[in-house]
């Protein structure tokens, strides 16, 4: 089946079985290039291919232009030299265990500690999987993983930090979705799709080694789904009787399994639901447990130079808050002296241009108030 769609004589798109059909204006270009240096040539028929090959040009100028605008930002990698002179300005976390007890799909505890020490990475000095899985042995550290037993592994990892949780993904029945509409015209249009969802949902918790206080408490879900089998309609009856043969059809349960063992498409999905769910974690771990730095140059009306760089886990995009101190003020209650601040800025950052430093960006009234030495930390 196929949507037919016409326009005037004047021209225009027509829709067949296989898509979008144009009737071309341009100039007929079958006497081939030497047509160029006939002086018989109709001189209507000559301006029409200078017009053509202009537009022609502009289009792959501006396209060029654009596509050079949409390149990733590259990537820079911290020297060795860098990332050991940021350690002491760091945490060290050690993510020492992850359960899927409970989950529909067996085998994502690895899989999440995994991604969820991508999204830590650089923000944090993270304890090397390998030495955590070593200690574990040496220690005979196996479930129950109580929250004292991880405080100890915590001490004899050298970590300020253990995070643990639990993860659970599932794989929704697939289902037979379907859309139907007219357009103004009372043309018909239906839409008949397989469509399939996985999920995720992953709890983390942080505790302070030394104090053995919970220092973040955090749960995120996310779903990712798929559609296949897509079938479009322009007549009504049609789509009706395709509609009710798939949707009279018998689903399958909930898939379950080990993740290993999935289909492409299943673990794909899983995949995907993960990363969604895992990675906005991200937010919150760097307001709650912020990198700091300050403002070392005003570049132009619109830049400054801060010195947090890829040694610290910064990326292009990431948001920086920029702070005024207001004074300090005694607290009675604890006897500490608190430094009183208040947001001057919110900058993105433009360009990572080092492992230490990078090139944030903001309108000018902000950067207008900035001055060198201003406190800046991660959002």
């Amino acid at each position: 089946m196929h949507i037919t769609v016409e326009q005037g004589k004047s021209g225009g798109a027509q829709w067949g079985a296989r898509g979008p059909e144009f009737k071309s204006r341009r100039p007929d270009f079958s006497r081939g290039i030497h047509s160029f240096s006939d002086r018989q040539m109709d001189l209507k028929e000559r301006d029409k291919m200078s017009l053509f090959g202009r537009c022609v040009i502009r289009w792959v100028v501006l396209t060029g232009v654009f596509l050079s605008g949409c390149a990733p930002a590259p990537v820079v990698v911290p020297t060795s030299e860098e990332m050991e002179a940021v350690k002491p300005y760091k945490k060290v976390v050690a993510v020492v265990d992850f359960s899927d007890d409970g989950s529909p799909i067996q085998g994502v505890n690895t899989i999440a500690a995994s991604k969820l020490e991508g999204v830590l990475v650089g923000h944090f000095n993270l304890v090397e999987r390998q030495r955590i899985e070593q200690v574990k042995a040496e220690r005979n550290f196996g479930p129950p993983n109580e929250v004292e037993r991880l405080r100890e592994l915590g001490k004899l990892l050298g970590a300020d930090y253990v995070i643990f949780g639990n993860v659970s993904a599932s794989l929704g029945r697939p289902e037979w979705r379907q859309t139907a509409y007219r357009d103004k015209k009372g043309r018909f249009y239906g839409r008949i799709w397989n469509e399939l969802c996985g999920f995720a949902e992953v709890t983390v918790k942080m505790t302070d080694v030394s104090q053995g206080i919970t220092r973040y408490s955090g749960k995120k879900s996310a779903q990712a789904c798929d559609s296949q089998d897509d079938l479009s309609f322009d007549d009504e009856n049609a789509f009706y009787i395709a509609s009710t043969v798939k949707t009279a059809a018998s689903a399958v349960g909930q898939i379950t399994g080990w993740f290993s063992r999935l289909e492409d498409r299943y673990s794909l999905l899983v995949a995907r639901a993960l990363d969604d769910a895992i990675g906005n974690f991200k937010t919150e771990f760097r307001t709650q447990f912020p990198q700091t730095g300050q403002v070392l140059q005003i570049l132009s009306a619109k830049e400054v130079l801060v010195n947090l760089g890829s040694a610290y886990g910064i990326k292009a995009g990431d948001a920086l808050t920029v702070w005024e101190e207001k004074g300090n003020v005694m607290d009675p209650k604890t006897g500490l002296t608190v430094v009183q601040k208040q947001r001057k800025a919110l900058l993105k950052v433009s360009q990572v241009t080092s492992g230490l430093t990078c090139v944030a960006r903001g309108s000018a009234k902000q950067i207008s108030v900035l001055r060198v030495g201003d406190p800046v930390s991660t959002q």
